[in-house]
């Protein structure tokens, strides 16, 4: 039962924070440009289990620059908006400890009118937690570059 309310906790601070004014933190929604390079440090989708905070969570990945995020919808592409929070990893490991460095975390929000955002300054192990619609299928990819 404590973990299903940390995880709607998460759920709701995610959605609060992901929605408050441009819905992008202060390094995020550059483009890339072109002839950078991008590889690929982790996946994320809809049929991946939730993680231990109840919400959807990568893999682990580490940056020394840029990440950038790349939102696929198959079929029709109907989707809401996801919005997610790029968080270092030693603070993503229970829901308490989640909602704690989710005050400091990176937002972002993805749609199918904005498929990608990059983030800007970001320098360690870090993961990303969504709060997808659960009734659409979904992948965000994370991408780094120097």
């Amino acid at each position: 039962m404590r973990r299903i309310v940390c995880g709607l906790a998460v759920v709701v601070v995610l959605v609060v924070v992901g929605c408050g004014g441009t819905g992008e933190s202060a390094g995020s929604g550059q483009s890339a440009a072109a002839g950078d390079t991008w590889t690929k440090a982790a996946t994320l989708s809809s049929s991946d289990a939730p993680g231990a905070s109840g919400v959807p969570t990568c893999q682990s990945f580490t940056t020394s620059g840029r990440v950038r995020l790349v939102l696929d919808v198959p079929g029709d592409g109907a989707l809401g908006v996801v919005v997610g929070s790029i968080v270092p990893a030693d603070q993503a490991g229970d829901g308490s400890s989640l909602l704690k460095a989710l005050k400091n975390a990176e937002s972002v929000t993805l749609n199918k009118a904005k498929n990608a955002v990059v983030v800007t300054g970001l320098s360690g192990a870090y993961v990303l937690v969504l709060t997808p619609p659960a009734v659409k299928e979904w992948s965000v990819e994370i991408q780094t570059a120097p």
